[in-house]
């Protein structure tokens, strides 16, 4: 399906980038603490803070984030206890699809260009920061998202740019190897 939508998108764009009308956003910037920050990049930030908050608290205190964690935990067993396994993953399904949705748009907003193909560059590095923070820790997966952007700046700056991409893959080994399940995930405990 994912697939065929691209596909269809680049059938109508003619698969090139197109601009967005400049009134869409009036480019300019605020002076905080002694640098100049772009209006869009406070707009990512806020929104970015604003819905990983809010996508906490529903997977933690909500009826459906316990039914979401039943699931994830063992399908099988939560649908023995009432839940309708198929319907909460396509609700996950729905969620997930809106927030790259959010963000795809606020890319879009920020370079004023939009293609089928804008969010490529970040499906490996969200996989990465998904895996560094710890499968299944929405708070890890937030950190483990700061931890390795702070991780690239500092690469960028202070070694090559060039070496950005590769840096935060070896960060995310050197992780790996002392705690596998990432910064944040729990272990799993089995019974015989």
């Amino acid at each position: 399906l994912a697939a065929g939508l691209v596909a269809l998108a680049s059938n109508w764009s003619g698969n090139t980038q197109q601009a967005l009308p400049q009134s869409l956003y009036k480019p300019g910037s605020w002076h905080i603490l002694g640098a100049d920050v772009q209006k869009i990049d406070v707009v990512i930030i806020i929104t970015a803070l604003v819905l990983s908050v809010l996508l906490a608290v529903f997977v933690k205190y909500s009826a459906f984030g316990r039914a979401l964690r039943g699931v994830a935990y063992d399908s099988r067993s939560a649908e023995l206890l009432g839940v309708n396994a198929q319907m909460t993953q396509a609700i996950t399904m729905f969620v997930s699809g809106a927030l790259a949705g959010v963000a795809a748009a606020l890319i879009s907003a920020e370079d004023l260009i939009y293609n089928q193909q804008l969010g490529q560059e970040y499906i490996l590095k969200g996989f990465a920061i998904v895996i560094l923070g710890g499968v299944g820790s929405v708070a890890g997966t937030i950190i483990g998202g700061l931890v390795l952007g702070f991780a690239e700046t500092i690469i960028a700056t202070y070694i090559s740019a060039d070496w950005v991409d590769v840096g935060a893959f070896v960060l995310i080994l050197i992780v790996l190897l002392v705690r596998p399940r990432g910064l944040f995930g729990e272990a799993q405990s089995t019974r015989a």
